[in-house]
């Protein structure tokens, strides 16, 4: 999925990090911090390259903890699409497809780590929570 994503975005001039839990953990954060620290705005798929489907990872957290970056977190439903044979049924929108955009929460880490431990919960947990899952 990755090398599709990275390909598709190229072609619409849209740069691309990759890494993973497993591959350049550590400097795919320092890119992705050094990216950011430069004004580009950057988003993280959520759940990584192998799943678990729809679970938070925390390296996402951890790059913007690391960036001092603030956290969007989003919610996308397409209208119309079709679903790749793929681990994570990755939803691809149809043309002309109305999208729903969720913005469930915006803040910095440190805030949603605050909020999390007020809550009694883990950061990823309390994320989560957030997000609906």
């Amino acid at each position: 999925d990755g090398a599709l994503l990275a390909a598709l975005f190229k072609m619409f001039g849209i740069g691309s990090v990759r890494g993973s839990s497993r591959k350049r953990k550590f400097a795919s954060v320092v890119e992705i911090a050094e990216v950011a620290k430069g004004g580009t705005s950057i988003c993280i798929t959520p759940d990584g390259p192998i799943g678990p489907m729809c679970k938070l990872k925390r390296g996402s957290l951890k790059v913007a903890e690391f960036a001092g970056l603030d956290m969007i977190f989003l919610h996308i439903k397409y209208r119309r699409y079709f679903t790749l044979p793929t681990w994570d049924k990755f939803m691809v929108p149809l043309p002309f497809s109305a999208v729903d955009l969720d913005i469930k929460k915006c803040c910095s880490y440190e805030k949603l780590a605050e909020e999390a431990a007020a809550a009694n919960l883990d950061a990823v947990d309390y994320a989560e929570m957030l997000m609906g899952k």
